[in-house]
């Protein structure tokens, strides 16, 4: 996979895990045939995770929509498996099955800070 993919995510997604988190929910979209991958990167044979970190990259998918999907495949998950949870979790599935734009958006601002100031650490 080139380099330059991953760079150009990293412009658009402002951290690692968010991104690995991001492609995870779109690869899984392409898996289950949920949408058309873009038909540039699908022509030349890749696999399906490069085939997402393109469009990411490319802008050909809404991160918001993605990271939406992801947190509704998250609680159907864990309401399937509330039963196998143990009691000290529990505060934190219901934490996940409330989340809300509000709280994406303190997320994303708060990651954007983090980074500067490890930026600023590492001068």
């Amino acid at each position: 996979m080139p380099e330059f993919i991953v760079e150009k995510c990293i412009e658009r997604v402002d951290n690692h895990f968010k991104l690995a988190l991001l492609a995870s929910q779109r690869t899984h979209d392409l898996n289950t045939g949920a949408s058309n991958p873009a038909q540039v990167v699908k022509s030349k044979g890749h696999k399906n995770v490069v085939v997402a970190l393109y469009e990411i990259a490319e802008k050909k998918v809404c991160v918001h929509e993605l990271f939406n999907l992801l947190i509704g495949r998250c609680k159907e998950y864990m309401k399937g498996n509330a039963g196998n949870t143990c009691n000290s979790s529990k505060g934190k599935l219901q934490e996940l099955l409330n989340f809300s734009k509000e709280k994406l958006q303190g997320i994303q601002s708060s990651g954007t800070d983090a980074q500067s100031s490890h930026k600023e650490e590492s001068l």
